[in-house]
Order: C-alpha cells, then sequence, then structure tokens
C-alpha cells in the first residue's frame, strides 16, 4: 500500500531516497552493494527532477487557472 501510494504521488513530491536507490538498483540489474558511489550520482538526478518536475507543474498550474485570470 506505502509504496502504490508513493508511486502515485511521485509526480506531485518526488521519489524517496530510499525508494529512489533502490529502483535504480533494479533497473540497472545491480546488486545494491555493487553501485559505486550512489548517493552523489543519486543527488544530482534528483535535483534535476526536481527542476523538470517544478516547470512541468507550474505549466499544468497555468493551464488549469488561465481561463479564470481572462
Amino acid at each position: 500500500m506505502i509504496m502504490f501510494s508513493i508511486d502515485e504521488m511521485s509526480d506531485y513530491v518526488g521519489d524517496l531516497k530510499l525508494f529512489y536507490f533502490i529502483k535504480e538498483a533494479f533497473e540497472k540489474k545491480k546488486r545494491i552493494e555493487d553501485i559505486e558511489s550512489p548517493f552523489e550520482d543519486m543527488d544530482a538526478k534528483m535535483e534535476n527532477d526536481q527542476r523538470k518536475r517544478e516547470v512541468v507543474l507550474a505549466l499544468l498550474l497555468r493551464e488549469r487557472i488561465q481561463p479564470i485570470c481572462r
């Protein structure tokens, strides 16, 4: 249930670092122990994803309020 809730809300709030870390390990088919310096790369990618998410949400908000502002 928790993983489902996290996945449903990730478009708005992003991924939890632990969830993101595990997801990356599974997608690359690696063992977690084999991933080198996971947090450096993860922080940079999560920051980039956060900026993209903010822009997408801002554009969606603009579209939703546009009829009201006219």
